[in-house]
């Protein structure tokens, strides 16, 4: 009895340090893991610990790019005085050939410790990348700070003009006499100062960056400033776009060009240019015949020209016989004392637009051009001047019209418009108009907004922004 416990015992002393054995095993095995999740877990700290500082650096970097972008933007868009636009008003090609883009602030350029360099190219939109056709460029800026780069690219984008008011003039306006301006769109604003006298009606709201008096003005207390309303420049350029888009022609050398707009301007065959001898618009180069008897080619006084005529610079129109259903190019000033009633017509010129007397005008509408320019009225190159019961658009008709003014206007009389007017008060010169914009003698504008122009914006659309990289030098 007493020999089997002592066997029992024996065996479970056995069994005891057999156990024994396995925990240290255990333990040599818990500790060895232990120690790699440590050694593992340190060298993770050290490489994010790492990660963030070279994160840290490309970030310095990308501030660095992201400030020279934002110069870009602001050297497109405004000028050396503030005002809008910058050097994108010329259009974009002297920037992305490199002739308008100043090394001075855009290459190497010393930045918060740092540098950028931007630069401009076109789009590639036509595989002419000398060239913007589409008014889209791509900007890159580099930035580089403790021997880290980082690169941006946007690509930007010149928008058409389209009107935030019913008027809206760069220059001081002034209102003396009644005028109604309503439509969703429907207010008048200076950039400057805007002084009113006189009423107007209930639905007018006007304001000014600069002081503004009048009982319909929304400045508070009629002095605090309102944001400017940013005008477009319309350039030399996207006036003389025109010309060939016209119906025809009133050349400075006092003769017509009337084209065939069916034909390519590059052919020969695109225009027809008459002359007036002995009273008559003939086609140029011939000579003899009659008015009375006129041929093919020719035009008599009772007949399309009849009521045109040009004395020194300016050119007029004077009566019914003129083209309708077209749009006029002048190459120069223009006065209309007189044309059909109703009338179809849309006018460019590159100085003044005088238009006085009773008469509805609807603007042309070529099915072949873009709605932007379908939509215009009238663009002066310099003043336009409009009184003695006008009315711009059909009665009943929801179709709105523009007119745009590279210096003042001066309307009233009687003057209706269902659209958009504005004055860029480029240049001061008194060219027809004296001094500031002026409203006067019963105005009525109605503006439902959504209305472009074809000539561009003031400010760029970004399209799209993203980083390309960054790394160490």
């Amino acid at each position: 009895m007493n020999i089997k416990i002592i066997r029992k015992n024996h065996q479970f002393s056995k069994v005891m340090a057999n156990e024994n054995g396995f925990v240290m095993a255990t333990v040599i095995l818990l500790l060895l893991v232990l120690g790699t999740l440590i050694f593992t877990s340190t060298q993770w700290s050290a490489t994010d610990i790492k990660r963030t500082a070279n994160y840290t650096k490309t970030r310095d970097a990308f501030y660095v790019a992201e400030a020279g972008l934002q110069r870009a933007f602001n050297f497109m868009n405004y000028d050396d005085t503030g005002i809008c636009p910058g050097a994108a008003g010329d259009g974009m090609d002297a920037e992305i050939d490199g002739s308008n883009w100043p090394s001075a602030i855009f290459t190497d350029f010393d930045y918060n410790d740092g540098q950028y360099t931007v630069t401009a190219v076109d789009n590639n939109d036509d595989g002419n990348q000398n060239t913007d056709l589409d008014n889209t460029i791509v900007l890159t800026s580099t930035g580089i700070k403790k021997n880290v780069t980082a690169t941006i690219e946007a690509v930007v984008f010149r928008p058409l003009f389209e009107s935030d008011g019913a008027l809206v003039t760069n220059g001081e306006l002034i209102a003396n006499g009644g005028f109604d301006i309503y439509g969703t769109n429907g207010t008048a604003h200076s950039n400057t100062d805007f002084d009113q006298a006189g009423g107007s009606g209930s639905d007018t709201f006007s304001s000014s960056t600069g002081p503004c008096s009048g009982d319909t003005c929304t400045n508070t207390g009629g002095g605090e400033s309102k944001a400017m309303k940013p005008l477009p420049k319309i350039t030399d350029a996207e006036i003389q776009a025109f010309k060939n888009k016209s119906n025809v022609v009133l050349r400075a050398d006092g003769k017509i060009e009337v084209h065939d707009l069916s034909l390519d301007p590059t052919d020969g065959n695109f225009s027809t240019i008459l002359k007036k001898q002995a009273g008559c618009w003939k086609t140029d180069g011939e000579t003899g015949g009659q008015c009375a008897s006129p041929g093919d080619l020719w035009y008599d006084e009772d007949q399309l020209y009849g009521s045109i005529m040009k004395t020194g610079s300016t050119w007029s129109v004077t009566g019914l016989y003129v083209p309708d259903n077209a749009m006029l190019y002048v190459e120069g000033d223009i006065g209309v004392t007189g044309s059909p009633d109703p009338w179809t017509v849309s006018i460019v010129s590159e100085g003044y637009i005088n238009l006085v007397g009773g008469t509805t005008i609807s603007n042309y509408r070529d099915p072949n051009m873009d709605p932007a320019t379908q939509d215009m009225f009238f663009l002066a190159g310099t003043d336009f001047q409009m009184a003695g019961g006008v009315n711009l658009g059909v009665t009943g008709s929801l179709e709105q019209g523009w007119i745009a003014v590279r210096d003042q206007m001066d309307v009233g009389g009687n003057v209706f418009l269902r659209g958009w007017m504005i004055a860029t008060d480029i240049s001061t010169a008194e060219n027809l108009v004296s001094g500031e914009n002026k409203l006067h003698g019963g105005i009525e504008i109605e503006y439902n907004g959504d209305m472009q122009a074809p000539f561009l914006g003031c400010k760029l659309n970004v399209l799209s922004w993203k980083e390309m990289g960054s790394g160490v030098m």
